[in-house]
Parts: structure tokens; C-alpha cells; sequence
């Protein structure tokens, strides 16, 4: 699942996707109960909630796969998850991809053409240079909202 911060307007910026999200990537309950314990932490400054980010991966699988978020209210981005193989990872970087836990990479788009090209392009570029095996997982967001 990819939890998507709207950061408040004093804290965006180009280092953000669309420079004012950020995704974060839950793989099970046990890393989303540490998130909200994260969350809910008294603090003087806001703190990059990466801690999941630099984690080993708990997913292993052969196949690249691609899970596509549709917004869940007008105004949000829409998602691509890419999950690399170990097979596929050295392209991703190749390509300037950054990974979060050194195998997933995440787009957010302002549109659906938008994220439907970059992951064609994607998909095209990797089938230059591999036989691929692409799972592709379409998921609604769920519903709710939240403050943090």
C-alpha cells in the first residue's frame, strides 16, 4: 500500500513528488502500526518520515511488478509502484530511478495520460533489454483521509 503525505505549504518543494507529496510504501500491518506510532509522537519540527524507506523489503518476487493508484478525491495524484526484481534493478537505476528499499520506485502524476506514458516508456525501455514478466495490479486508494 502507498500512503501519500500532502505536505503543509511551508515544508514543499522540488524534492517532493509534484513538490508537495510524499509516498510512503507500507508492506504490512506491523509497518503501518510503526508509522502511526511515528506519527503520533511528540516532536518540537517536523521529521521526514522515512523510517520505512531505508528498511529491507519483505516482498521478494521474480516479476516486475505495477500497481496503479487512482486518486480517491478530485485533486490528488495519481500512482505508479514499480516492485523491480533483482533481475531489472540495475536499469531502474540506470534510468535515474530512485529506489525506496532498494527495489520499489514511485511516480505520482497529476494525470492518468500523464502516468499511463511514463509507464509505457518504462515498460518499453526494459523490453529493449530483457524478457519481461510484468504483473500488473490496478488498486483503488482507500478511502479516508487523514491528518498527521
Amino acid at each position: 500500500m502507498v500512503l501519500v503525505l500532502d505536505l503543509p505549504e511551508k515544508n514543499r518543494g522540488a524534492g517532493l513528488a509534484l513538490g508537495r507529496y510524499y509516498p510512503i510504501i507500507i508492506e504490512n500491518e506491523d509497518e503501518r502500526a510503526e508509522l502511526n506510532a511515528f506519527f503520533d509522537a511528540e516532536r518540537p519540527a517536523m521529521v521526514t518520515p522515512d523510517l520505512l524507506d531505508h528498511q529491507p523489503t519483505a516482498f521478494h518476487s521474480d516479476r516486475l511488478i505495477v500497481t496503479r493508484y487512482t486518486p480517491s478525491r478530485p485533486g490528488w495524484p495519481w500512482i505508479s509502484l514499480f516492485y523491480w526484481p533483482k533481475d531489472y534493478r540495475a536499469a531502474a537505476v540506470g534510468q535515474g530511478l530512485s529506489m525506496a528499499r532498494g527495489c520499489y520506485t514511485t511516480e505520482l502524476f497529476d494525470t492518468s495520460e500523464a502516468r499511463d506514458e511514463h509507464d509505457l516508456l518504462i515498460v518499453q525501455s526494459l523490453r529493449e533489454r530483457h524478457t519481461l514478466q510484468i504483473q500488473l495490479i490496478s488498486s483503488e486508494i482507500e478511502a479516508g483521509t487523514g491528518r498527521a
